[in-house]
Formats: C-alpha cells, structure tokens, sequence
C-alpha cells in the first residue's frame, strides 16, 4: 500500500480523555486544516471504546476524524519493579508510554502529535514543511532554563527503527528517573533517545505553537502577542477543565478574574464550548 502523507495523530488510551479528543477535533476543522486526525487507541482497548457513546458519536458526526490501533506497551518485570518501588501505579505508565507507538505508524511519511488536551486556535498545517523531531520547549517564556522538548506536540516522521529503539529504552529511562525521585513518561523516553535535540535549534518551534494555558497573560504580556497570533494551547496538568466539579471551575475563574488574566477566561470558555459540543456538526 502507498503511504499516506500526512495526518494530525492524537492518542486516546481511556475514556475519560473523550471530551479533549472530542475539542481537539473540533477546533482542527474550525481553523480548516486540510488534514484528517487519526485517534490511535490500544489494541485492547478498541472494543471498550467503541461501545462508548460520546466516542461513537464524535467518530459519526464528525468527518475530519478516524481510528487506527496499535498494540499497548507492555513494561518488563524490572521496569514495573522500579515503579512500585518508587510508589507508582505502573498500570498508569504503561498508557503513557503507549504514545510512543505513534512512531511505528509507519502508513505516514509525517504525522504531527497533538496531546488530547490541546485547543488549536489558528490552522497550523504549515507544521507538515517542518523537520523530524520538531517541538516546543514549553514553558520556556517563564522558565528560560528550560531547555529540554515537550512531547505535547512534536513533527514526526515514523520508522520502525526509531520505534524499536524508543521501546527498548523505556526501562532504562525509568531506572534513571526514579532514581532521581521523579516520575517518568515518554517525553523523558524521547530525551533520552535524544538528548543532543536541544542543541538542533532548526528542530525548535516557537512557543505558541505549545503554549501552556496557565502562561498565557505571562507570555502575550512578554511577547507583546494578542489571542489571534496564539497557534495551540495546552491545558497540561493532572485536572483537565472537562474533569473539573461546578464548585471547582467556578473557583477557578474568580482566580483568574481577580489576577485580571481575561486571555484565559476567554480561551478556558471558548474551550469548555468545544470540548461540550464538539461532536454536534
């Protein structure tokens, strides 16, 4: 079979990220990107998935989106010891290294990887022309120390190679991490796989094609950029805005009302819309 050229990917391991996925679609056809999203789901997990119904109706109702499956990253016996040393749920991780399976989709010659918790706010097909391994150092504008890729969002060309590779240091990365009392996820696989990219400056996308929603007053303030000039917001963090209780948002926008942050007032609403009714056409 001929390669397809491009796609957005996007990896979707359990319910409860339905309504990101649900955003994510959504605002990629409101800014009339000419690519479809592939939403890449666990072998296993494909059945459970499909008998859900807010996911069979963003799959009916919307017609820039599609599955693919790929198999689940099985940790080995060490790397799930080191976890459970380090008091984590190694189950947890396991889905967070299943986003490294976006590399074997090899029917693509490039896909760029979006995390399902991101709202895009201008049509960003032009990522396609970037480089392999292109990224964001995100939170940079308030961190400058920072130097290090963030996997929210990454230009991808896969191969089978680099695939095997990344799989095959995931125990070594965790060995690494724990010992340092931290936690452990893909992106720190792909550090490792590649830790001379912060010194590709060609690989290094600007900041607001990754910017975290909490820096958002920061960054237009210290860019001088308005909404409009803003490609794709991350809402990172363990609580996504669809997770969050009436009490809990409402909480949360009197903070942002009274540190005057009306940017992402104006993001958190246009996002909670999209991520609501996101699967009506």
């Amino acid at each position: 079979m001929e390669k397809a050229d491009y796609s957005y990917i996007t990896v979707l391991t359990n319910e409860k990220y339905i309504p990101g996925v649900r955003a994510l679609a959504k605002s990629l056809r409101d800014v009339n990107s000419r690519y479809k999203l592939a939403i890449l789901i666990p072998t296993d997990r494909y059945v459970q998935l499909m008998n859900n119904k807010a996911f069979c109706s963003l799959l009916q109702n919307m017609d820039n989106v599609f599955c693919m499956t790929a198999e689940g990253v099985e940790l080995p016996k060490e790397a799930k010891r080191d976890l459970e040393k380090a008091g984590a749920i190694y189950r947890y991780w396991e889905e967070t290294f299943f986003k490294l399976q976006v590399t074997g989709c090899t029917d693509y010659k490039k896909l760029v990887l979006l995390d399902s918790d991101m709202l895009i706010l201008k049509n960003i097909d032009e990522l396609f022309s970037r480089p392999h391994m292109s990224a964001v150092v995100a939170g940079e504008c308030r961190h400058p120390e920072w130097v290090d890729l963030n996997s929210g969002l990454m230009v991808v060309e896969p191969s089978k190679k680099m695939n095997r590779e990344l799989i095959e240091m995931i125990p070594a990365t965790i060995r690494a991490k724990t010992g340092e009392g931290s936690g452990c996820g893909d992106q720190d696989v792909f550090h490792m796989w590649f830790p001379e990219w912060k010194e590709h400056k060609t690989l290094h996308l600007d900041e607001k094609y990754n910017l975290f929603f909490n820096d958002v007053d920061f960054f237009c303030k210290k860019r001088n950029f308005k909404i409009p000039d803003l490609a794709v917001i991350h809402f990172a963090g363990g609580k996504k805005p669809w997770m969050r209780s009436l009490f809990s948002e409402l909480k949360y926008l009197t903070y942002m009302v009274i540190k005057l942050q009306f940017r992402q007032l104006f993001l958190w609403f246009q996002y909670r819309r999209l991520y609501r009714d996101g699967s009506r056409m």
